[in-house]
């Protein structure tokens, strides 16, 4: 993989600028209540995401070799919210290869055996999950805007109102701007696949 390809800017940017400073626990939290804390982190991905790679419209010319990672939401079966990390492949019509869960054990893939029993506990929980990513991928055939959960289509409707400030070395909620634009058509949603994925980390 080259060197300074899309993909590898984003996820050095985030590495460096977001993950470290999320307060996880506090993460976890807002999961079961008003998805605030967790908006605003979505948000912070969101705009990194853009800025790595140039649009929030992706296509296969995009990332590396047509692999890109993404931020998203996801609904377990068991109804349980998270953020996640999705690796896609643009050049198979949004093919998702991959997950990192954002959780209170931190960012933990849902691939690999080297997970401590509560983090596996936690992915083994959440499994199987519906997934909706903040980008838009023209063409994506993996798509099922019909089955949309609700709540996910609540949280992609304002996450961009909402802001995050560093505060010493963890990122704190300010609070909810104005409204910003809806997330119109843009919420590409699936169910997930058992899959080998060739990507399962946002570490490189």
């Amino acid at each position: 993989m080259g060197k300074g390809n899309a993909t590898d800017r984003y996820v050095k940017l985030i590495n460096s600028k977001v993950l470290p400073f999320i307060d996880y626990d506090e993460l976890e939290k807002s999961y079961g209540t008003d998805m605030a804390y967790a908006k605003g982190v979505l948000n912070l991905l969101h705009e990194s995401m853009v800025r790595a790679y140039g649009s929030d419209v992706l296509d296969e010319t995009k990332g590396d070799n047509g692999f890109v990672v993404i931020p998203a939401i996801v609904q377990g079966s068991n109804k349980k919210l998270s953020l996640a990390l999705l690796d896609i492949d643009l050049s198979s019509s949004g093919e998702h290869w991959g997950t990192a869960f954002l959780c209170r054990f931190g960012v933990v893939p849902q691939s690999g055996d080297d997970k401590e029993a509560q983090s596996k506990e936690w992915v083994s929980g959440i499994i199987p999950y519906t997934y909706c990513y903040t980008a838009k991928i023209p063409g994506d055939i993996h798509v099922d805007m019909g089955r949309l959960p609700k709540d996910i289509r609540s949280i992609l409707s304002d996450f961009k109102s909402y802001d995050m400030k560093l505060a010493g070395d963890t990122l704190r909620l300010v609070g909810k701007s104005a409204p910003a634009q809806a997330h119109g058509e843009p919420a590409h949603e699936a169910r997930n696949e058992t899959r080998t994925p060739k990507k399962s980390t946002p570490e490189r």
